[in-house]
């Protein structure tokens, strides 16, 4: 039962995680496209990519 528990958050975390990564690369295509706030966007997104996977390893370390 415990096992069940702790494996569903790792793969909502893990779907999350390539979530974020499609979202960042169409937004940086989009604006690349569009405008030139390209990196700004890019950065803010690989930023709080960053965080959910500190995040993540954190929640994975303790279980």
């Amino acid at each position: 039962m415990k096992k069940i528990l702790l494996s569903i958050p790792l793969a909502v975390y893990g779907i999350t995680l390539l979530l974020i990564i499609f979202v960042s690369l169409l937004f940086s295509t989009l604006t690349f496209i569009g405008s030139g706030n390209f990196n700004m966007i890019t950065l803010v997104l690989l930023l709080f990519a960053m965080m959910v996977g500190i995040a993540y390893n954190f929640k994975r370390k303790k279980a």
